[in-house]
């Protein structure tokens, strides 16, 4: 995008992260303080980024208590930790070539899809420039939501960070699945 002033943005408070997170369930609603002890824990994993706390307003007219506790579980399990960042880095030439391989590129030839790759990567490394460092960086929820769609869409299990010593039981293996990522375990 063609931009006259690049402005960071800030994760905002916890309290007015609150006050987001109220005002996208809806002016006129009250939680039960049984419900309020699952909602706030909800807007912390949402790291004061507003549009993941816009997003988690999706809970609003839902009621019932086990949905609030999956709704925050599934947060917790799905995010991957700023301690193991390490691991989320992916080298430039293996990050093109999953690209690849994932049909997100498609050219004449492998050398074209190559230069293709690079000039993405380049493109939004301008796009994320953080200081000196030259990187292109996701937020964790972000991330969070990229496994989600991938599930949902893809036919894919991720299991990534869930502290698993063991393979998956074998129901989730199922004839139809194209991905498993066990990666962090």
């Amino acid at each position: 995008m063609n931009t006259q002033h690049i402005i960071k943005v800030k994760p905002i408070s916890e309290e007015k992260a609150w006050t987001l997170f109220i005002k996208s369930l809806g002016h006129d609603i009250t939680l039960c303080l049984e419900v309020e002890q699952i909602a706030k824990p909800i807007t912390k994993e949402c790291d004061g980024l507003p549009l993941g706390i816009i997003m988690a307003g999706a809970m609003k007219g839902v009621d019932a208590i086990n949905e609030w506790r999956n709704a925050l579980e599934d947060l917790r399990q799905s995010r991957v930790r700023e301690d193991d960042t390490e691991e989320d880095v992916f080298p430039i030439e293996d990050l093109i070539a999953y690209l690849i391989d994932e049909g997100v590129i498609k050219r004449q030839s492998r050398v074209a899809e190559v230069y293709k790759g690079h000039s993405m990567l380049n493109r939004l490394k301008s796009a994320t420039r953080y200081g000196d460092c030259s990187c292109v960086a996701m937020h964790d929820l972000i991330w969070d939501m990229v496994i989600q769609l991938q599930q949902e869409n893809s036919k894919g299990m991720v299991k990534t960070g869930a502290q698993l010593n063991e393979l998956p039981d074998s129901e989730e293996w199922t004839e139809n699945l194209v991905r498993v990522l066990l990666i962090q375990n």
